[in-house]
């Protein structure tokens, strides 16, 4: 699609967050598209675009919940997506990853654990570097202190279900 058609395909009826396209041209958002306004929080939803015709839809659960997923990260291949989820009533949260399976389907939510969730803190803006060395997002305890923790290297194994997929969980680091 060119940038007219983008543009034209963007403007929906509903909020679009965290936009991040893929390899396959699915783009997955934070949305309100679902149509549930009961809920304060956003899904996170595929989006397809095509010339004339975009369609989004709910990742469902396990991805959703009925507190807050805020940020996330998706792998240009799909593979797996990071969120930022177990959101506290003082937006402290914590960084989980599920592995997108053969079949269409997201693996339950598994915390990335020590030392990225150690203690409270809000933990968003995620991203794995496009060389698959490197984990960013920001961390903090308050508006004040709020910054992006330094790089976590990926070293130790995550994997998916059927092991094909691989997500490195980043090894201990003195605080």
């Amino acid at each position: 699609m060119d940038e007219e058609q983008i543009r034209a395909a963007l403007a929906v009826p509903f909020a679009l967050y965290n936009f991040m396209p893929t390899a396959s041209g699915t783009c997955y958002a934070g949305s309100r598209a679902t149509g549930d306004t009961s809920r304060h929080d956003m899904d996170i939803c595929a989006l397809k675009m095509r010339p004339g015709d975009t369609t989004i839809r709910s990742l469902g659960a396990p991805i959703n919940t009925t507190g807050f997923e805020g940020d996330f990260f998706v792998a240009k291949d799909e593979s797996y997506i990071i969120v930022s989820t177990k959101e506290t009533k003082d937006f402290e949260s914590e960084l989980w990853i599920s592995f997108h399976k053969m079949e269409g389907n997201w693996t339950p939510l598994v915390s990335l654990g020590d030392p990225i969730n150690h203690g409270l803190a809000h933990r968003w803006g995620q991203y794995v570097s496009p060389d698959g060395k490197y984990l960013f997002f920001s961390l903090g305890h308050s508006p004040a202190d709020c910054r992006i923790h330094r790089p976590v290297p990926v070293t130790n194994k995550y994997h998916s279900p059927d092991r094909s997929t691989v997500l490195s969980h980043p090894p201990p680091v003195d605080h």
